[in-house]
Protein backbone atom coordinates (compact mmCIF):
# COMPACT_ATOMS: atom_id res chain seq x y z
CA UNK A 1 0.00 0.00 0.00
CA UNK A 2 3.04 2.28 0.26
CA UNK A 3 2.59 3.93 -3.12
CA UNK A 4 3.62 7.39 -1.92
CA UNK A 5 0.11 8.64 -2.62
CA UNK A 6 -1.57 6.91 0.32
CA UNK A 7 -1.57 8.33 3.85
CA UNK A 8 -0.87 5.34 6.13
CA UNK A 9 -0.83 5.82 9.89
CA UNK A 10 -0.14 3.19 12.56
CA UNK A 11 -0.74 3.38 16.31
CA UNK A 12 1.43 0.84 18.11
CA UNK A 13 2.43 -0.17 21.63
CA UNK A 14 5.35 -0.10 21.15
CA UNK A 15 6.72 0.63 17.66
CA UNK A 16 8.91 -2.46 17.26
CA UNK A 17 10.07 -1.94 13.68
CA UNK A 18 10.45 1.32 11.77
CA UNK A 19 8.92 1.25 8.28
CA UNK A 20 9.72 3.86 5.64
CA UNK A 21 6.67 5.64 4.25
CA UNK A 22 4.47 4.88 7.30
CA UNK A 23 3.50 7.46 9.93
CA UNK A 24 4.09 5.37 13.06
CA UNK A 25 2.85 6.72 16.39
CA UNK A 26 3.79 5.01 19.68
CA UNK A 27 1.44 4.79 22.64
CA UNK A 28 2.88 6.36 25.79
CA UNK A 29 0.81 5.79 28.92
CA UNK A 30 3.07 8.01 31.09
CA UNK A 31 2.31 11.07 28.99
CA UNK A 32 -1.38 10.15 28.66
CA UNK A 33 -0.96 9.13 25.01
CA UNK A 34 -3.36 6.20 25.12
CA UNK A 35 -4.72 4.28 22.15
CA UNK A 36 -8.00 6.18 22.32
CA UNK A 37 -6.46 9.67 22.61
CA UNK A 38 -3.96 9.06 19.82
CA UNK A 39 -6.66 7.59 17.57
CA UNK A 40 -8.92 10.61 18.02
CA UNK A 41 -6.06 12.90 17.04
CA UNK A 42 -5.07 10.76 14.06
CA UNK A 43 -8.60 10.55 12.66
CA UNK A 44 -8.77 14.34 12.50
CA UNK A 45 -6.05 14.07 9.83
CA UNK A 46 -8.29 11.74 7.79
CA UNK A 47 -5.75 8.97 6.93
CA UNK A 48 -6.43 6.59 4.06
CA UNK A 49 -5.20 3.53 5.98
CA UNK A 50 -5.14 3.15 9.77
CA UNK A 51 -3.31 0.32 11.54
CA UNK A 52 -4.11 -0.17 15.23
CA UNK A 53 -1.84 -2.59 17.05
CA UNK A 54 -4.61 -4.14 19.13
CA UNK A 55 -8.22 -3.57 20.17
CA UNK A 56 -8.04 -3.82 23.97
CA UNK A 57 -11.23 -2.21 25.24
CA UNK A 58 -14.63 -0.90 24.26
CA UNK A 59 -13.47 2.70 23.82
CA UNK A 60 -10.83 1.74 21.23
CA UNK A 61 -13.32 -0.63 19.57
CA UNK A 62 -15.84 2.19 19.15
CA UNK A 63 -13.26 4.54 17.59
CA UNK A 64 -11.92 1.84 15.26
CA UNK A 65 -15.44 0.75 14.32
CA UNK A 66 -16.48 4.31 13.50
CA UNK A 67 -13.36 4.79 11.37
CA UNK A 68 -14.09 1.64 9.38
CA UNK A 69 -17.76 2.52 9.04
CA UNK A 70 -16.93 5.94 7.60
CA UNK A 71 -14.76 4.54 4.81
CA UNK A 72 -11.26 4.20 6.25
CA UNK A 73 -9.33 0.99 5.73
CA UNK A 74 -8.54 -0.24 9.25
CA UNK A 75 -6.06 -3.02 10.00
CA UNK A 76 -5.97 -4.30 13.57
CA UNK A 77 -5.76 -7.37 15.80
CA UNK A 78 -7.80 -8.87 18.61
CA UNK A 79 -7.09 -11.88 20.82
CA UNK A 80 -9.72 -14.59 20.23
CA UNK A 81 -9.97 -18.31 19.53
CA UNK A 82 -10.74 -18.11 15.80
CA UNK A 83 -12.22 -15.83 13.15
CA UNK A 84 -15.82 -16.44 14.22
CA UNK A 85 -15.15 -15.50 17.84
CA UNK A 86 -13.37 -12.34 16.64
CA UNK A 87 -16.76 -11.14 15.41
CA UNK A 88 -18.51 -11.92 18.69
CA UNK A 89 -15.62 -10.29 20.59
CA UNK A 90 -16.25 -7.04 18.71
CA UNK A 91 -19.94 -7.32 19.63
CA UNK A 92 -19.02 -7.84 23.29
CA UNK A 93 -16.89 -4.68 23.13
CA UNK A 94 -19.98 -2.70 22.14
CA UNK A 95 -19.94 -2.56 18.33
CA UNK A 96 -23.37 -2.89 16.74
CA UNK A 97 -23.76 -6.15 14.78
CA UNK A 98 -25.13 -4.37 11.69
CA UNK A 99 -22.10 -2.06 11.58
CA UNK A 100 -19.70 -5.00 11.84
CA UNK A 101 -21.59 -6.76 9.05
CA UNK A 102 -21.44 -3.75 6.75
CA UNK A 103 -17.81 -2.70 7.32
CA UNK A 104 -15.97 -6.00 7.89
CA UNK A 105 -13.63 -6.92 5.04
CA UNK A 106 -11.90 -9.99 6.42
CA UNK A 107 -10.54 -11.79 9.48
CA UNK A 108 -7.43 -13.95 9.41
CA UNK A 109 -6.99 -16.29 12.38
CA UNK A 110 -3.81 -18.27 13.01
CA UNK A 111 -2.43 -20.84 15.43
CA UNK A 112 0.98 -22.54 15.38
CA UNK A 113 1.55 -26.30 15.53
CA UNK A 114 4.80 -28.22 15.79
CA UNK A 115 6.15 -29.87 12.65
CA UNK A 116 7.20 -33.51 12.76
CA UNK A 117 10.88 -34.21 12.28
CA UNK A 118 11.26 -35.39 8.66
CA UNK A 119 14.16 -37.64 9.65
CA UNK A 120 12.48 -39.81 12.29
CA UNK A 121 8.71 -39.37 11.83
CA UNK A 122 6.63 -42.55 11.52
CA UNK A 123 4.49 -42.60 8.37
CA UNK A 124 1.19 -44.54 8.29
CA UNK A 125 -1.79 -44.72 5.93
CA UNK A 126 -3.60 -42.08 7.96
CA UNK A 127 -0.69 -39.64 7.97
CA UNK A 128 2.34 -39.48 10.25
CA UNK A 129 3.12 -39.74 13.97
CA UNK A 130 5.84 -38.54 16.27
CA UNK A 131 9.04 -40.51 15.84
CA UNK A 132 11.44 -41.78 18.51
CA UNK A 133 13.62 -38.69 18.17
CA UNK A 134 17.03 -38.20 16.60
CA UNK A 135 19.92 -35.74 16.42
CA UNK A 136 18.09 -33.53 13.91
CA UNK A 137 15.23 -32.85 16.36
CA UNK A 138 17.28 -33.14 19.58
CA UNK A 139 15.31 -36.31 20.46
CA UNK A 140 12.01 -34.38 20.59
CA UNK A 141 10.34 -35.72 17.44
CA UNK A 142 9.59 -32.14 16.31
CA UNK A 143 11.66 -29.51 14.49
CA UNK A 144 9.83 -26.18 14.11
CA UNK A 145 6.33 -24.73 14.04
CA UNK A 146 4.04 -24.15 11.07
CA UNK A 147 0.81 -22.14 10.95
CA UNK A 148 -2.74 -23.36 10.58
CA UNK A 149 -4.95 -20.50 9.46
CA UNK A 150 -8.45 -19.62 8.37
CA UNK A 151 -9.70 -16.62 6.44
CA UNK A 152 -13.21 -15.27 6.92
CA UNK A 153 -14.25 -12.96 4.07
CA UNK A 154 -17.99 -12.43 4.56
CA UNK A 155 -20.37 -12.92 1.68
CA UNK A 156 -23.96 -11.62 1.74
CA UNK A 157 -25.26 -14.63 3.72
CA UNK A 158 -22.55 -14.32 6.38
CA UNK A 159 -23.16 -10.56 6.64
CA UNK A 160 -26.85 -11.26 7.30
CA UNK A 161 -25.93 -13.79 10.01
CA UNK A 162 -23.58 -11.27 11.68
CA UNK A 163 -26.10 -8.41 11.37
CA UNK A 164 -28.67 -10.27 13.46
CA UNK A 165 -26.14 -10.78 16.26
CA UNK A 166 -25.36 -14.44 15.64
CA UNK A 167 -23.25 -16.59 17.95
CA UNK A 168 -19.80 -17.89 17.00
CA UNK A 169 -21.32 -21.32 16.35
CA UNK A 170 -23.80 -19.85 13.85
CA UNK A 171 -21.04 -17.87 12.13
CA UNK A 172 -18.91 -21.03 11.81
CA UNK A 173 -21.87 -22.85 10.26
CA UNK A 174 -22.29 -20.02 7.74
CA UNK A 175 -18.56 -20.23 6.94
CA UNK A 176 -18.85 -23.97 6.25
CA UNK A 177 -21.86 -23.41 4.00
CA UNK A 178 -19.80 -20.82 2.09
CA UNK A 179 -17.00 -23.37 1.65
CA UNK A 180 -14.40 -21.46 3.68
CA UNK A 181 -11.63 -23.76 5.01
CA UNK A 182 -11.19 -23.62 8.80
CA UNK A 183 -8.10 -24.05 10.93
CA UNK A 184 -9.32 -27.58 11.58
CA UNK A 185 -9.39 -28.26 7.84
CA UNK A 186 -5.82 -26.98 7.51
CA UNK A 187 -4.80 -29.13 10.44
CA UNK A 188 -6.20 -32.22 8.70
CA UNK A 189 -4.19 -31.30 5.60
CA UNK A 190 -0.97 -31.15 7.62
CA UNK A 191 -1.72 -34.58 9.07
CA UNK A 192 -2.55 -36.08 5.67
CA UNK A 193 0.67 -34.65 4.22
CA UNK A 194 2.75 -36.00 7.10
CA UNK A 195 3.82 -32.53 8.19
CA UNK A 196 2.24 -32.72 11.66
CA UNK A 197 0.37 -35.29 13.74
CA UNK A 198 -3.27 -35.62 14.75
CA UNK A 199 -2.18 -35.47 18.40
CA UNK A 200 -0.45 -32.13 17.84
CA UNK A 201 -3.47 -30.66 16.04
CA UNK A 202 -5.71 -31.77 18.93
CA UNK A 203 -3.27 -30.31 21.47
CA UNK A 204 -3.43 -26.89 19.83
CA UNK A 205 -7.00 -26.73 18.50
CA UNK A 206 -8.73 -29.04 20.96
CA UNK A 207 -10.76 -32.16 20.24
CA UNK A 208 -12.51 -32.36 16.87
CA UNK A 209 -16.20 -32.51 17.73
CA UNK A 210 -17.28 -33.03 14.10
CA UNK A 211 -15.11 -36.04 13.29
CA UNK A 212 -17.08 -38.68 15.29
CA UNK A 213 -20.37 -37.61 13.70
CA UNK A 214 -18.82 -37.75 10.23
CA UNK A 215 -17.37 -41.20 10.86
CA UNK A 216 -20.71 -42.54 12.16
CA UNK A 217 -22.42 -41.22 9.04
CA UNK A 218 -19.82 -42.90 6.87
CA UNK A 219 -18.65 -39.58 5.43
CA UNK A 220 -15.14 -39.59 4.02
CA UNK A 221 -13.65 -36.31 2.90
CA UNK A 222 -12.41 -36.53 -0.71
CA UNK A 223 -8.67 -36.15 -1.21
CA UNK A 224 -7.90 -32.63 -2.37
CA UNK A 225 -5.22 -31.91 -4.93
CA UNK A 226 -2.09 -30.52 -3.29
CA UNK A 227 -0.18 -27.50 -4.61
CA UNK A 228 3.33 -26.56 -3.44
CA UNK A 229 4.11 -22.82 -3.47
CA UNK A 230 7.85 -22.08 -3.62
CA UNK A 231 8.64 -18.37 -3.23
CA UNK A 232 10.94 -16.42 -0.90
CA UNK A 233 8.38 -13.61 -0.51
CA UNK A 234 5.98 -14.44 2.36
CA UNK A 235 3.34 -12.03 1.05
CA UNK A 236 3.31 -13.70 -2.37
CA UNK A 237 3.08 -17.14 -0.77
CA UNK A 238 0.17 -16.02 1.40
CA UNK A 239 -1.68 -14.48 -1.56
CA UNK A 240 -1.29 -17.57 -3.73
CA UNK A 241 -2.15 -19.86 -0.80
CA UNK A 242 -5.42 -18.04 -0.09
CA UNK A 243 -6.37 -17.95 -3.76
CA UNK A 244 -5.80 -21.67 -4.25
CA UNK A 245 -7.41 -22.72 -0.98
CA UNK A 246 -10.47 -20.73 -1.95
CA UNK A 247 -10.67 -22.97 -5.04
CA UNK A 248 -10.46 -26.11 -2.90
CA UNK A 249 -6.77 -27.03 -3.19
CA UNK A 250 -4.58 -28.12 -0.29
CA UNK A 251 -1.44 -25.95 -0.11
CA UNK A 252 2.07 -26.44 1.29
CA UNK A 253 4.81 -23.81 1.23
CA UNK A 254 8.56 -23.43 0.73
CA UNK A 255 10.65 -20.28 1.11
CA UNK A 256 13.77 -21.47 -0.76
CA UNK A 257 14.60 -23.76 -3.65
CA UNK A 258 16.12 -26.27 -1.24
CA UNK A 259 12.93 -26.29 0.86
CA UNK A 260 10.91 -26.79 -2.33
CA UNK A 261 12.91 -29.91 -3.18
CA UNK A 262 12.51 -31.25 0.37
CA UNK A 263 8.76 -30.51 0.46
CA UNK A 264 8.30 -32.18 -2.93
CA UNK A 265 9.97 -35.30 -1.61
CA UNK A 266 7.88 -35.19 1.58
CA UNK A 267 4.39 -34.29 0.35
CA UNK A 268 4.45 -35.36 -3.34
CA UNK A 269 2.33 -32.38 -4.53
CA UNK A 270 0.05 -32.63 -7.54
CA UNK A 271 1.31 -29.28 -8.86
CA UNK A 272 4.15 -26.85 -8.03
CA UNK A 273 4.11 -23.03 -8.35
CA UNK A 274 7.81 -22.08 -8.44
CA UNK A 275 9.64 -18.74 -8.25
CA UNK A 276 13.05 -18.47 -9.94
CA UNK A 277 14.97 -16.03 -7.74
CA UNK A 278 15.26 -17.71 -4.34
CA UNK A 279 18.08 -18.08 -1.79
CA UNK A 280 20.13 -21.25 -1.16
CA UNK A 281 18.95 -22.85 -4.40
CA UNK A 282 17.23 -20.96 -7.23
CA UNK A 283 14.19 -22.13 -9.15
CA UNK A 284 16.21 -23.43 -12.09
CA UNK A 285 18.21 -25.78 -9.85
CA UNK A 286 15.14 -26.79 -7.86
CA UNK A 287 13.20 -27.76 -11.00
CA UNK A 288 16.16 -29.80 -12.22
CA UNK A 289 16.39 -31.62 -8.86
CA UNK A 290 12.64 -32.28 -8.74
CA UNK A 291 12.65 -33.73 -12.26
CA UNK A 292 15.23 -36.28 -11.09
CA UNK A 293 12.96 -37.60 -8.30
CA UNK A 294 11.13 -40.85 -8.80
CA UNK A 295 7.46 -40.15 -9.40
CA UNK A 296 8.00 -36.42 -10.00
CA UNK A 297 9.20 -36.59 -13.60
CA UNK A 298 5.83 -35.34 -14.87
CA UNK A 299 4.58 -33.31 -11.87
CA UNK A 300 3.17 -30.07 -13.36
CA UNK A 301 5.28 -26.97 -12.57
CA UNK A 302 4.09 -23.39 -13.10
CA UNK A 303 6.92 -20.84 -12.93
CA UNK A 304 5.85 -17.52 -11.36
CA UNK A 305 8.63 -14.94 -11.43
CA UNK A 306 9.52 -11.29 -11.98
CA UNK A 307 12.01 -12.27 -14.69
CA UNK A 308 10.66 -11.67 -18.18
CA UNK A 309 11.65 -12.14 -21.78
CA UNK A 310 11.69 -14.89 -24.42
CA UNK A 311 15.01 -16.28 -23.19
CA UNK A 312 13.72 -16.85 -19.64
CA UNK A 313 10.53 -18.50 -20.86
CA UNK A 314 12.45 -20.69 -23.29
CA UNK A 315 14.88 -21.80 -20.57
CA UNK A 316 12.26 -22.69 -17.94
CA UNK A 317 10.10 -24.57 -20.43
CA UNK A 318 13.12 -26.46 -21.71
CA UNK A 319 14.02 -27.35 -18.13
CA UNK A 320 10.65 -29.03 -17.62
CA UNK A 321 8.18 -26.35 -16.48
CA UNK A 322 4.64 -26.56 -17.84
CA UNK A 323 3.66 -22.88 -17.74
CA UNK A 324 5.10 -19.43 -17.08
CA UNK A 325 3.55 -16.38 -15.33
CA UNK A 326 5.21 -12.97 -14.92
CA UNK A 327 4.92 -10.98 -11.66
CA UNK A 328 3.00 -8.93 -10.79
CA UNK A 329 0.12 -11.13 -11.89
CA UNK A 330 -3.66 -10.85 -11.80
CA UNK A 331 -5.09 -13.33 -9.24
CA UNK A 332 -7.66 -14.57 -11.75
CA UNK A 333 -4.88 -15.32 -14.26
CA UNK A 334 -2.96 -17.46 -11.76
CA UNK A 335 -5.97 -19.52 -10.71
CA UNK A 336 -7.02 -19.95 -14.34
CA UNK A 337 -3.55 -21.21 -15.29
CA UNK A 338 -3.54 -23.70 -12.39
CA UNK A 339 -6.95 -25.03 -13.37
CA UNK A 340 -5.82 -25.28 -17.00
CA UNK A 341 -2.76 -27.35 -16.04
CA UNK A 342 -4.91 -29.79 -14.04
CA UNK A 343 -7.42 -29.97 -16.91
CA UNK A 344 -4.67 -30.84 -19.41
CA UNK A 345 -3.42 -33.48 -16.98
CA UNK A 346 -6.88 -35.07 -16.74
CA UNK A 347 -7.32 -35.05 -20.51
CA UNK A 348 -3.90 -36.64 -20.98
CA UNK A 349 -4.83 -39.42 -18.55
Amino acid sequence: MRTGRTNIVSVEDPVERTLAGINQIPVNMKSQQTFSSVLRSVLRQDPDVLMVGEIRDGEVAQIVGQAAYTGHLVLTSVHTIDSATAVTRLMNLGLEPYRIAESLTGILAQRLVRQLCPECRVVTRRGANVGPGCESCHSSGYVERVPVAELLTPNDDIRMVIARGATAVEIRQAMRQAGMPTMRDHGRQLVALGISSAEEITRVLGADEEAPAQEEAGEVAPKRQTVLIADDEPITRTLVKLLLERDGYAVVEAGTGREAVAQTKLSKPDLIVMDLNMPEMDGYEAIAEIRKMAGCETTPIVVCTAEDGPTVEKNVLALGADDYIVKPFEPAVLTARVKAVFKRQRLAA
